[in-house]
Formats: C-alpha cells, sequence, structure tokens
C-alpha cells in the first residue's frame, strides 16, 4: 500500500469516536514467578493513554491488565477514567468474542504484550495471565484473525493487531504436545476488510530487559513512532500509515541488529498487511556490493571442513534440527533468496549440511540461521555450542 494511496489516507483519517481499543498485558502467571515480567503494564498505560489523547472515547477502550505486585501502584496511579479487568482467558474471551461481537465502529486496534510462542507449525500464541504449566490456556492467534476477518465481527472494516511477545519456551517438541488449542467461531468473510497484524517475538527475558524503567523493546519502538510527528494531509490525521508503519520498524531493527544488538531485537517478526499479504523478517537482504553486483550470493572461500563439521554437529544436538517439520520452520524465519536457494534432502544430516552451505553464500545469512535455531531452543545447553561453532565457522569465513 503507497503512503499516499486512497486506502492509507482512509486508515489516517479513520473517525477516534469509531475506534475500538483493547489492550492487554500480562506481568503475572498462574505457573508461577518463573513466568514473571516487569514492564507490559507500563506500556500498556502508555498506548492506552496515547488512544485516549487522540481523542478515543474511554468508554471504547478496554485494558485487561495483570501487574506484579510491585507493579499494581501504576493502575491506581495512572488516573484513566476507565475501569481494568485481569487479563485472565474468561475476560479475553468475554472482551473479543462477546462485547466485540456487538459493537460498531470503524476500526478495531488491539495491542498485547506478554508472553507468547511460535511453535514448529509456525503457529502463534499468547498466553493468559491464568496459564499454568498444568493449563497453559492460550488465544490462538492465527484462528482469532481469521474468525476476526468474517461476518462473526458485523463491523470493524479496518483493524490493527499489535502484539509484544516474549519467547517463553524452548522446546517447540513440548510446545505441540502441552498447548492446548481453542479455535473461535468462524462466519463468512467480508469483502472489503483490512487487518494489519504486527506479530514480534523475542527470546525470553532478553527480550524485555532494557534498562529501568522495563518494557518491550517492540512496543517502545512502535510508541516513539505514534508519537512521532509526521507530515499530515489537511484536516490532520492520528493514525500512522500501516505500510509505513511496518517499513520504519524493520529498519529500525535491521539497525539495532547491524550494532550488535541482536538480544534485544524481536527473532520473529510477522506481519500481514490490509491486502492480506504476510510476511516473516529477521533482517533486510544485506547491502554487500558483492552480492549487488552479481545479481546473487557473494563469492566466498570455503571454511575448513572442521569448522564446518562441528557447526553442523552442534546444529543436530538441537531438536529443532532433527525434526524435518521443525527444519522448516527454522528455514522459513530466513530470507526468501536464502530460503529459495537450499537443496533439500530427507536425510537430517545432509540436509542441515546444505542449508548451512548455503547460508555461507549469502553475507548474513549464517547470522540468521543462529538467530532462527536460538529462537526455537532458547535455553537449551546445547545453543551454547551452536554459538561456539558459529563464531569459529564465521571467523574462517570471513578470511
Amino acid at each position: 500500500m503507497s503512503p499516499d494511496s486512497p486506502a492509507a489516507s482512509e486508515w489516517r483519517n479513520t473517525d477516534p469516536a469509531r475506534t475500538s481499543v483493547v489492550v492487554v498485558a500480562a506481568e503475572v502467571y498462574a505457573a508461577g514467578s518463573a513466568w514473571s515480567l516487569d514492564g507490559p503494564v507500563r506500556d500498556a498505560l502508555a498506548f492506552t493513554r496515547w488512544f485516549l489523547d487522540r481523542g478515543v472515547p474511554p468508554e471504547r477502550i478496554r485494558l485487561l491488565a495483570s501487574p506484579l505486585p510491585a507493579n499494581t501502584h501504576l493502575l491506581d496511579q495512572s488516573r484513566l477514567s476507565l475501569a481494568v479487568t485481569p487479563a485472565r482467558r474468561q475476560h479475553v474471551h468475554e472482551v473479543l468474542f462477546r462485547q466485540l461481537t456487538a459493537e460498531r465502529g470503524d476500526l478495531l486496534c488491539v495491542v498485547w504484550m506478554g508472553h507468547g510462542a511460535v511453535d514448529i507449525h509456525g503457529d502463534k500464541r499468547l498466553f493468559h495471565a491464568d496459564a499454568s504449566d498444568e493449563d497453559r490456556t492460550n488465544l490462538a492467534v492465527d484462528p482469532t484473525l481469521a474468525s476476526f476477518r468474517t461476518d462473526l465481527i458485523p463491523s470493524f472494516q479496518r483493524q490493527m493487531w499489535l502484539i509484544d511477545a516474549c519467547q517463553r519456551f524452548a522446546d517447540p517438541q513440548s510446545l505441540d504436545r502441552t498447548l492446548p488449542l481453542e479455535t473461535p467461531a468462524a462466519g463468512l468473510s467480508v469483502p472489503g476488510r483490512e487487518q494489519f497484524v504486527l506479530f514480534a517475538a523475542g527470546p525470553g527475558q532478553s527480550a524485555i530487559n532494557r534498562g529501568s524503567p522495563r518494557g518491550g523493546l517492540f512496543s517502545r519502538e512502535v510508541l516513539d513512532l505514534l508519537q512521532t510527528p509526521a507530515p499530515t494531509p489537511a484536516g490532520g490525521s492520528w493514525l500512522p500509515d500501516p505500510h509505513e508503519l511496518t517499513t520504519t520498524l524493520n529498519r529500525r531493527f535491521t539497525a539495532l541488529r547491524e550494532q550488535g544488538r541482536t538480544r534485544q531485537t524481536p527473532t520473529y517478526f510477522w506481519h500481514r498487511s490490509p491486502a492480506g499479504d504476510v510476511g516473516q523478517v529477521l533482517r533486510e537482504p544485506p547491502s554487500d556490493p558483492r552480492q549487488r553486483a552479481a545479481g546473487g550470493p557473494a563469492a566466498t572461500s570455503a571454511p575448513p571442513l572442521r569448522a564446518l563439521t562441528a557447526f553442523v554437529e552442534a546444529l543436530l544436538e538441537l531438536p529443532a534440527m532433527t525434526e524435518p517439520a521443525a527444519r522448516e520452520q527454522v528455514l522459513g524465519l530466513l530470507r526468501l533468496e536464502v530460503y529459495a536457494s537450499v537443496r533439500r534432502h530427507p536425510a537430517a544430516r545432509t540436509d542441515t549440511l546444505d542449508i548451512v552451505r548455503t547460508c555461507l553464500r549469502y553475507p548474513g545469512a549464517l547470522e540468521e540461521l543462529v538467530e532462527s535455531v536460538r529462537f526455537f531452543a532458547n535455553g537449551s545447553a546445547a545453543i551454547e555450542q551452536v554459538d561456539a561453532a558459529a563464531a569459529e565457522l564465521m571467523n574462517h569465513a570471513e578470511r
């Protein structure tokens, strides 16, 4: 969507009085203190104030928050003229699938901050505050988005979903065994309905610990963009163009990774445009002059067999690289040109070897592979061996 297109103008000029907002923030979980986060409630209050300041009526904003005990004062001192309910499954379901079905409006904005997961099938989940080790109750993102594109939701032809999810689980096989799936009802597709989604996930606590006060880096960057004045057409505008927002965020996170702040940036950045296009982004294609001139991968010298073997062996210690479906998801996070160049093999060792050799041909692709593997295997002791072997391999590849 072009920034100057009629569709972009419609997003910018949506009436705040006909906008509904849902903000969800979960800091404490029934699973216990190991799941606790410090930051989502601050971000939720910042988003809520932003919508109020832009003229969205308080009665059209739902704030669901489960704060840490140390952060309850933030809600008490916020002086917001709206009720706050816990971010538990019952309340989330009531708002999304009962209240909104009866509400009329033009724009729906949903902002969610807390723990999430992406399993080996690429399905995105968001955990309710009452999620426990025994019952990991969650919102299934993809079926929910599909439901909101149907006449089950009579209104809201334009929808914006901003999700800042901290990756909670490391073992993709464990995810498949233990995650319950609750699929919402769906109706008939509504012609012309536009749904814009940004889903950013980072590995463990590193996705949120960026200093004090704490909060999600993704949320901070989005808020910064929302609050930055931009040229607006006559008559004013309060909502950014989704295309511009996605492009700018991708550039910012790419720059952060290039500065070596990989552990503080999302390793999974998924978006759905109002036109229905979907994409996954880890980084933008590198600006290597050799690659630009050749129109393809840059020429590199072959690394020593010892370093190559050590890296392949380290990768094969991870469950995410031993199962075909899991490897496919790891590859799915790489940029398209790298993914499309890999020659696939049914045998795990041969397939992994060709994946690594292909990544060596594209500047920056080996780092992408390590990021992707870390996303699905974060917390495993074997990831340390992967990091060490990757560093050795990259050291030889750069000579």
